[in-house]
C-alpha cells in the first residue's frame, strides 16, 4: 500500500473516531468544575470523563434511591429538542422550565447564568 494512501486512512479514522464518539471538550474545565461543585454526579456519572457518580448515602437507601445513575457521555436527543437549540433546551430542562416525557429534572440548577452555560456546554462537548 502506499504510503499516502495509509496516511489518507489513518485521518479517516481519526476523524471518525471524533465524528462518532461524543467528546467533552478538553478546555471546558470551568464546565467540569460546575458539574463537581454542584454534585451533579451525585445523581449523573460522565464515564467517559472518568466521572463516576458518588456512591449513594443510607437516607437515599431509605428511599428507595436504587436506580443505576444516568451516564452522561452521551445525551439522549428527546433533551435537546424542546427548544430553538440544544443549548437552550439543556439549560431549560435543568431550570426545570420544560418537562421531557412528562418529567422534569429532579433538582433545579440555581447557579449565575454563566456557570449554567459553562455547564452545558461541558455536557454537550463543546
Amino acid at each position: 500500500m502506499r504510503k499516502s494512501a495509509m496516511i489518507e486512512i489513518a485521518a479517516l479514522a481519526l476523524a471518525l473516531a471524533f465524528v462518532s464518539t461524543p467528546s467533552f471538550a478538553a478546555g471546558n474545565a470551568a464546565g467540569k468544575k460546575v458539574f463537581l461543585d454542584n454534585k451533579c454526579n451525585k445523581c449523573h456519572a460522565i464515564k467517559s470523563e472518568g466521572i463516576a457518580a458518588l456512591p449513594k448515602d443510607a437516607a437515599d437507601a431509605d428511599a428507595g434511591e436504587k436506580k443505576e445513575p444516568a451516564d452522561l457521555s452521551t445525551i439522549k436527543p428527546e433533551f435537546l429538542k424542546t427548544k430553538a437549540t440544544p443549548e437552550d433546551s439543556l439549560k431549560a430542562w435543568l431550570k426545570k422550565e420544560v418537562d421531557v416525557n412528562g418529567a422534569k429534572h429532579k433538582k433545579v440548577f440555581n447557579g449565575a447564568d454563566a456557570d449554567l452555560a459553562s455547564l452545558v456546554s461541558f455536557l454537550l462537548g463543546k
